[in-house]
């Protein structure tokens, strides 16, 4: 695989991003799942925590997407549209669950949670090498 990604960088760079977009979809799938439905654990989660450390990992799966798995920081600028991108989907799942999703609500916290641990995973990033 490693001679397939030597071949042309450019054109396979999607693969990269692979871990992020699986984890994304992960998230969009329990976000928009119905309240009654949801597995126990993550309804016994704290709720704050849990949408911290999913928003976290997914920024941080980006982040390593863009480095390409090296320990190394990435762009401010591209940090700033990532943190914005991933809090617009946060704000953007709660709003659809506030309308469509049965035993579902919007919460102010979530966002709040989900845009810092998207923040806390872009700090980090300075201390990459």
């Amino acid at each position: 695989m490693s001679s397939l990604l030597m071949d042309n960088p450019k054109k396979h760079t999607i693969l990269y991003y692979t871990p992020a977009i699986g984890w994304g979809i992960l998230i969009c799938y329990f976000s928009l799942m119905p309240g009654n439905e949801l597995p126990g654990l993550l309804r016994q989660a704290t709720d704050i925590l849990l949408h911290f450390g999913i928003y976290l990992v997914l920024t941080l799966l980006f982040v390593f997407g863009k480095s390409r798995y090296k320990m190394k920081s990435v762009p401010n600028k591209w940090l700033l549209w990532l943190c914005l991108g991933i809090s617009l989907m946060g704000i953007s799942i709660e709003f659809i669950q506030e309308q469509y999703i049965q035993g579902r609500h919007f919460e102010w916290s979530d966002i709040l949670f989900n845009t810092l641990g998207s923040v806390a995973a872009a700090a980090l990033n300075r201390f990459l090498k």
